[in-house]
């Protein structure tokens, strides 16, 4: 199971808190202690060169366990100014206003994975610490999921299962927010989770079902399916997706809400061009983001990607999810 923290860091003392919310974190899932002396100082650079040089800055870090392995993504986002020179800032001792400097070259050494998206409207950079080797992978995923502010419990939730030729995401906004909309969306990724054969549409059904002792939820559940080269959807609710090639493709939901009030769901397919993206997020993103907008996008990787979507489109009047997949090139 992950575990997803979303923390501001706008002066010293929230960068401190974030490292020792960051060290709390590995332990939590089991990472040993030089790689958590490895998350520290990531999390250390990002929030410190928030605080230097940037504006409203924000860490996400989400961690997790996998079998005998363990593994903390942290996701740093700002709204500007953006860095002029990347070749400069990751050279170390360089740190000037408008450039984050120093710490972009310890963060690239420390991380098992490392990427970064800067323009005028800020910077994104997003660094994995793994207790095992990287593997290489079909499709890569980045998604970040957020209560609404002021609130510690999320009515949003996601999960993600890999199989040999398949890749399925289940979002899920519990209707409303609080305790209830958590409890609606958590046990819908609980039922995802015990099925993971089922089809979109065997899916939404089973969790129209247990759902119905719940407040009830938006959902949708896509299949991407790289050997019959389509995405399989099914949604009921405000659950918006997409799949992005050469062109976008929005796919489309059912109105109603899972456990109550929805009609049976049907399921479409939606071609899946070569070297694609697929996009689900809840209402609480805006559905108005253009990929002209973000240069280069779809080159990065998915975290980054979610990241720069849920930075300049998120509402801040609800829970808030994202999930970006992208096949690997």
């Amino acid at each position: 199971m992950e575990v997803m923290q979303l923390l501001r860091v706008g002066e010293r003392s929230q960068a401190g808190d974030a490292r020792r919310a960051a060290l709390q974190l590995a332990r939590q899932v089991g990472l040993g202690e030089s790689d958590t002396g490895r998350v520290g100082l990531v999390v250390t650079e990002a929030a410190t060169n928030l605080v230097k040089y940037a504006r409203d800055g924000e860490i996400v870090m989400s961690a997790e366990r996998n079998g005998d392995g363990a593994s903390l993504r942290v996701l740093a986002m700002d709204q500007g100014p953006g860095i002029g020179s990347l070749e400069t800032s990751f050279r170390d001792g360089v740190s000037s206003t408008g450039t984050l400097g120093g710490g972009l070259g310890a963060i690239r050494r420390s991380a098992s994975e490392f990427d970064i998206y800067t323009g005028s409207a800020g910077t994104v950079i997003y660094a994995l610490v793994s207790s095992e080797p990287a593997r290489p992978k079909a499709v890569l995923a980045g998604a970040v999921c957020a209560p609404r502010p002021g609130e510690t419990a999320c009515g949003d939730a996601f999960a993600i299962e890999n199989g040999a030729s398949v890749t399925t995401v289940l979002v899920v906004d519990g209707l409303g927010h609080g305790p209830g909309a958590e409890e609606a969306a958590q046990t819908a990724v609980a039922c995802f989770r015990a099925h993971p054969g089922d089809s979109p549409t065997e899916g939404m059904t089973r969790l129209h079902g247990v759902l119905r002792a719940t407040r009830g939820a938006a959902a949708a559940i896509a299949r991407i399916d790289r050997g019959r080269r389509v995405v399989r959807f099914a949604g009921i609710g405000n659950i918006s997706g997409v799949v992005l090639g050469e062109t976008s493709r929005h796919m489309i939901s059912d109105h109603g809400i899972v456990g109550h009030s929805a009609r049976q769901p049907h399921e479409l397919e939606y071609p899946l061009p070569p070297h694609a993206s697929v996009v689900l997020h809840t209402d609480g993103i805006g559905s108005r983001w253009k990929l002209e907008s973000y240069p280069g996008i779809l080159r990065k990787h998915p975290m980054v990607s979610a990241g720069l979507l849920f930075r300049d489109h998120r509402r801040g009047n609800d829970d808030a999810t994202i999930v970006f997949l992208r096949e690997a090139a």
